[in-house]
């Protein structure tokens, strides 16, 4: 059996995981098989926060950003009047060493440099080890089709 495969996927307020108010509001994982693509686990993670925090990341996020999450509900569903938001990057982090542990097994996804850079700032346990390995799957389309 080949290497397997740790797939990422986030959704955040913007480009730039830098700029002020900046935040991932969805986290998911998948490991899948390198052979043959099953999925062998997956975990995702809807981060919250309190409201007035949503309030000021959405402001601070592009129009694009806005209205995409706007219209998934995402905004919405990140907002906790709960005391205590719901920062699941400690969960995450714990399923990448008991599912993934082993730092060979390449990052893949959908622009995953883009997803790279966002946990590079706000995740990065979940990356230890996983510098070099790459593979993006909207780049492998373009150059198939």
């Amino acid at each position: 059996m080949t290497t397997p495969l740790l797939f990422v996927d986030l959704e955040t307020t913007g480009l730039n995981p830098r700029m002020r108010w900046a935040g991932i509001l969805e986290l998911g994982l998948r490991l899948v098989d390198g052979d043959d693509l099953d999925v062998l686990q997956s975990a995702s993670w809807v981060v919250t926060y309190r409201p007035w925090q949503t309030v000021t990341m959405r402001a601070a996020a592009d129009d694009y950003v806005r209205e995409m999450h706007d219209t998934s509900g995402l905004w919405r569903e990140c907002s906790r009047l709960d005391p205590e938001p719901i920062h699941p990057f400690a969960d995450a982090l714990q399923w990448v060493r008991m599912v993934a542990a082993d730092p060979a097994i390449p990052l893949c996804g959908s622009s995953v440099h883009f997803d790279r850079g966002w946990l590079a700032v706000h995740l990065p346990r979940i990356l230890e080890g996983r510098t070099h390995r790459l593979a993006d799957v909207s780049a492998m389309r373009e150059l198939l089709l």
